[in-house]
């Protein structure tokens, strides 16, 4: 599965990529993650791709994507072409508006409001995203493997606000899958 995860510099794309890439491998699954910034490191369009497979991965630069994260109206813009016919659309809800060049699945997720008003902190919307995105394609990665993963990748003084906040994702994330 190739996932790339599109928004401003400073948004978080590239933190929640490096946890759903450490949770494949936390799951015994190969993986690879890389990222490119903008011009400039806050502000700039960055992308963040996690291909998962459970052999070899052997493509860097995919041309399309199974799965598209667009915290950003210009992550949309710039990326729903590389989006697989039969892929998924994840996106920042309150802050992309939808065209009608989608005709894969489209999932919107609020995460910033979530992370706001749920959590009191805007700075966890990228791992609200997250939970998002693995509540809404479940065959991505266990919810387990991300906790996880966490634990590892996190300084252990935010590991709880971030649980917190992933399985805010996850939970709302499954409610908009089932439609």
């Amino acid at each position: 599965m190739k996932v790339r995860m599109a928004g401003y510099g400073g948004q978080g794309q590239v933190t929640a990529g490096i946890l759903l890439g450490h949770a494949a491998v936390n799951e015994g699954r190969n993986a690879l993650q890389t990222q490119s910034y903008g011009s400039a490191t806050r502000g700039g369009l960055t992308t963040c791709d996690v291909a998962i497979a459970d052999g070899d991965i052997h493509e860097v630069n995919p041309e399309q994507f199974d799965v598209l994260v667009a915290f950003s109206q210009e992550a949309y813009d710039t990326y729903l072409p590389l989006l697989a016919p039969d892929g998924v659309l994840v996106y920042e809800a309150d802050l992309v508006t939808l065209d009608d060049a989608v005709t894969q699945k489209a999932v919107g997720a609020p995460t910033t409001r979530l992370a706001k008003v749920e959590m009191g902190k805007q700075i966890c919307a990228n791992v609200v995203m997250l939970g998002f995105l693995v509540g809404a394609v479940e065959e991505l990665v266990s919810t387990e493997a991300v906790d996880r993963a966490m634990k590892e990748q996190l300084a252990p003084r935010i590991v709880l606000l971030n649980q917190k906040a992933f399985s805010l994702g996850v939970e709302h994330g499954r409610e908009a899958a089932r439609g």
